[in-house]
C-alpha cells in the first residue's frame, strides 16, 4: 500500500467523518425504568398530596350549621351553669 492510499482510507484520521442521516421510521429508544417501586412512589406522592388537599377543604367547609349553635344555646341557658362550671358536648 502506498502512502497516498493510506491517507484516504476511511480509517484514516484526516478522512472527513461520513454522518448517516437517522431512519425516520425507526422507533425511538425508550429509557429503561430499573427501579419500578421508585417510579410508582414518584407516581403516587403527588396523587396523596390531591386527596389531603380535598380533605382539607372539605374539613375546613363542613361546619355546623347555625340551627345547632342555637338549640345548644337553649340547652345550656335552661340549666343553672356557674362560670367555673365545664360543659362537655357528645354526640347523640
Amino acid at each position: 500500500m502506498s502512502d497516498e492510499d493510506i491517507e484516504n482510507s476511511p480509517n484514516s484520521p484526516s478522512a472527513a467523518p461520513v454522518s448517516i442521516p437517522p431512519a425516520s421510521d425507526a422507533p425511538t429508544p425508550r429509557p429503561v425504568v430499573r427501579h419500578p417501586p421508585l417510579l410508582w412512589l414518584l407516581t403516587a406522592l403527588p396523587l396523596v398530596g390531591i386527596l389531603e388537599l380535598g380533605a382539607h377543604l372539605r374539613q375546613t367547609h363542613d361546619v355546623v350549621p347555625e340551627s345547632d349553635w342555637q338549640a345548644a344555646k337553649a340547652i345550656v341557658e335552661k340549666k343553672s351553669l356557674a362560670n367555673n362550671d365545664l360543659l362537655v358536648f357528645a354526640p347523640d
